[in-house]
């Protein structure tokens, strides 16, 4: 290991010592075993060759301390057991670990062992002698799935107010005749809110995870603030009401004026970062936001100084947010701030002899909070939310198993760099075909025991409206067609779901506030529609994103803007080599993942990583060939524009803006990561239609206006570009759009009239709108949504 990549390879073995320890098995037991696989790289020996000198290493200085590997303990325990008992009996565990085989091993000579299983006697054959299902016989066991006992939802709000109804008909009895599983770390929150829906509680036994709370959210925003500071990502900083309480207790505020603040400043000044923003606003005199600014600067700064001052910031800040926040999330949250501060006494210890760097305290801390909370939930007269595992041990009389998707049964293997999934099979320790193995044969026994009692149920997609797979043990079948067919098949009878079209009336009630300024996106939003504008703009609507384990679009957007802001500046951001081109967006990319994420990422991220580097090498290819024709970046990436429109403030920012001396001309260009890509896509992404009278249908005004914006702050003429990085790397291409006067023109008048319409306030449709209503994925104060809706 080197210095830089110390602590997060640290952190990597001893993942890896604790997989082995269900061996167990040293390093170098290991690697001697593994080299007996006649696939096995030269490499991969000389890499476990270096991870068994490197453990040695590390338990002569454990020695020197007196302090014993605490795996070689466990290794000692199995290999020299002291047994005062003649029989042990091994009862119904599916789920037993590798050790255990071992242990029985070095014991047989003494004690006589019995392993139970649930089987039926033609099934004794599918079970290893510590009692674990054999994968090759459990992968093609008959499971029987079908229509009356198995349901297929649209999605998992669906599903979940179909397992809250059946509860609602038990009434009082629910509690003791249900069971549930669910995905816990996504899907209960969908199951506890659909069951507070119908009048019943729910709750998770296994504890709320630290990095769910406040504390971890604000440490994890500030540091990345570190990284990239960026006045948007303060704006995003401030709705923590960590941040938002404390400021407006010390400056007399509501949380509207504190935002509305941050809004004016963004909006009207266009500051880069905090500093320029306390900058620009000293010179206007603007002393109560520079005053509210340098005391959030300072909160921000304590944060991110030694990791005792950051504890003490965060309990000062904790303080005033109790009454925001309620008892039980303060409890919470003063639980996450204990952890934090045993974390930052040890790394103080530490630091004396062995200096941290400031990334890898941010890393430990953030760590610390990635734990299970001690918390024990109000449980009486509550449904629990199991997982898988847990349900196969249920006495209750009725087990609903939802969530049955691919990824959650069987649970993905946890990986680890130095130990895949085969080398972790050829060790015999638990890996995707032990767990198959396990999973089917409980669901197959419980199937056998329960009857149909037992009901599975799984949705096509997930809680961002990704397609999910259905658990791969459903397809163990004969008559694998029809079972796709089942399976795969929307269901024909409508699910009413918790977020099912509410018709609603809506009157005006907030108003413009002052100084509003229109942008791209904002004049996009009114265009599809003026109310989700409304909401979005006036009412200062949150979209809230539950957590993911891989990047919605947005995000991988913003990386890849990122990357190539990053280029813009660069000394080669003129040339006209590809390969030079590539190397520099690989490395910024592989800088940017190191900084963001460590190496511990999840499949799909790995994934999406492969294709963001794939999407680079054929981007590189047509910047090389674009610098060839005597097309030069000019000026700085993000050029920001403001300008005065009929009364309005329009302003924004350019992904880039390139310039030919050959031909004169100036091109606006903005980046896309669409799917594919069409004829024409600048202008079509732009225009809806035309009409028989020659009218334009606008969708987007985006190139119009920074046409406009160019013109009105620069004097310059351009044309328009979309620079597209599609699935189909083939296809990539800087699509120009030469726009016509006609086209401009319209383009204009429609600014125009929207911008007038606003004025007017013309927000809310005549006839009353089937709008959606989204709990918890929409976030509107209850002061500004009572007031209008019309009684």
């Amino acid at each position: 290991p080197t210095r830089e990549n110390l602590l997060e390879l640290a952190i990597e073995l001893d993942h890896l010592r604790n997989i082995l320890s269900e061996k167990p098995a040293d390093f170098s037991q290991t690697k001697d075993f593994l080299a007996q696989n006649p696939n096995q790289s030269p490499y991969e020996n000389s890499l476990w060759h270096e991870l068994s000198q490197l453990e040695i290493k590390y338990e002569n200085s454990l020695a020197k301390m007196g302090v014993k590997c605490k795996y070689r303990i466990l290794q000692d325990a199995i290999n020299s057991p002291k047994i005062k008992y003649k029989k042990i009996v091994i009862a119904g565990n599916p789920d037993v670990p590798a050790n255990l085989k071992l242990l029985l091993k070095n014991i047989e000579n003494t004690v006589e062992t019995f392993v139970l299983v649930v089987a039926q006697p033609r099934q004794y054959a599918g079970f290893d002698e510590i009692g674990r299902p054999s994968a090759s016989f459990f992968e093609t066991e008959e499971i029987d799935v079908s229509q009356k006992n198995t349901f297929v939802f649209n999605s998992v709000q669906a599903q979940a107010e179909a397992v809250a109804k059946l509860a609602k008909e038990y009434a009082q009895n629910a509690i003791g005749t249900i069971a549930v599983s669910c995905e816990q770390l996504k899907n209960a929150y969908y199951f506890k809110n659909a069951f507070k829906h119908f009048g019943l509680k729910a709750h998770v036994p296994e504890a709320d995870n630290l990095s769910s709370s406040l504390t971890y959210k604000v440490l994890k925003a500030r540091f990345e603030l570190s990284e990239i500071e960026t006045f948007t990502k303060l704006n995003a900083l401030l709705c923590n009401p960590l941040i938002s309480s404390i400021v407006c207790n010390k400056f007399e505020m509501t949380e509207t004026e504190v935002f509305a603040l941050f809004d004016f400043v963004r909006e009207n000044f266009l500051p880069t970062n905090m500093q320029s923003a306390i900058e620009t606003l000293q010179k206007h005199n603007h002393d109560k936001s520079v005053e509210v600014l340098l005391f959030i600067n300072e909160l921000l700064q304590a944060i991110n100084s030694s990791p005792k001052t950051a504890v003490e910031t965060l309990s000062t800040m904790l303080s005033y947010a109790k009454d925001s926040i309620g008892n039980e999330n303060f409890e919470f949250e003063n639980e996450a701030l204990f952890a934090l501060k045993i974390c930052a006494d040890e790394i103080e210890h530490v630091q004396k002899s062995f200096n941290f760097t400031t990334t890898e305290i941010h890393s430990l801390l953030l760590k610390a909070l990635e734990s299970k909370s001690s918390r024990f939930p109000d449980t009486e007269n509550s449904i629990p939310l199991n997982n898988w595992v847990e349900i196969f041990w249920s006495r209750k009389p009725h087990l609903l198993l939802c969530d049955m998707n691919d990824g959650i049964v069987p649970l993905k293997t946890s990986e680890n760099q130095f130990l895949p999934d085969s080398a972790m099979e050829r060790l015999g320790i638990r890996n995707s075909t032990l767990r198959r193995a396990r999973d089917a044969y409980m669901l197959k026994a419980l199937q056998l025991t329960r009857g149909n009692a037992v009901e599975i149920l799984l949705s096509l997609k997930d809680t961002i409206e990704a397609p999910i797979m259905p658990s791969r043990i459903l397809l163990q079948t004969t008559e694998l067609a029809q079972r796709v067919k089942f399976l795969f098949k929307e269901p024909t009878n409508k699910q009413t779901e918790l977020s099912a079209p509410t018709e609603i009336k809506l009157k005006i009630e907030k108003h413009l506030p002052e100084n509003f300024s229109m942008s791209a996106s904002k004049f996009k939003s009114y265009l599809t529609s003026p109310l989700d504008f409304y909401f979005s703009y006036v009412l200062k609507a949150q979209e809230i994103s539950p957590e993911k384990t891989e990047f919605d679009v947005l995000q991988y957007g913003t990386i890849f803007h990122y990357i190539l802001s990053k280029f813009a500046v660069s000394k080669i951001k003129n040339s006209q080599d590809s390969a030079e081109i590539y190397a520099f967006l690989k490395a910024e990319l592989d800088d940017y993942i190191k900084t963001e994420f460590s190496t511990t990422l999840s499949a799909q991220i790995q994934f999406q990583m492969l294709s963001m580097k794939q999407r680079f090498f054929a981007l590189a290819e047509v910047q090389a060939e674009h610098a060839s024709q005597g097309w030069e970046i000019f000026g700085k990436p993000e050029t920001r524009f403001a300008f005065d429109l009929d009364g309005m403030k329009i302003t924004g920012s350019i992904d880039r803006i390139d310039y030919n001396k050959n031909t004169n001309q100036y091109l606006i260009i903005d980046y896309k990561t669409y799917n594919k890509v069409e004829p024409n896509i600048t202008r079509d992404k732009h225009i809806l239609k035309i009409d028989n009278q020659n009218n334009i249908y606008w969708q987007d005004l985006q190139m119009p206006l920074y046409k406009l914006a160019m013109k009105k702050n620069f004097d310059l003429d351009c044309v328009c570009a979309l620079f597209v990085s599609p699935l189909d790397t083939s296809e990539t291409i800087i699509d120009v759009w030469n726009i016509t006067q006609e086209e401009y023109s319209s383009a204009q008048d429609k600014i125009s009239e929207i911008i007038k319409d606003i004025r007017e306030e013309k927000f809310i449709p005549e006839t009353p709108p089937n709008h959606e209503i989204l709990p918890n994925t929409l976030k509107i104060s209850r002061k500004n949504i009572l007031p209008l809706i019309e009684k």
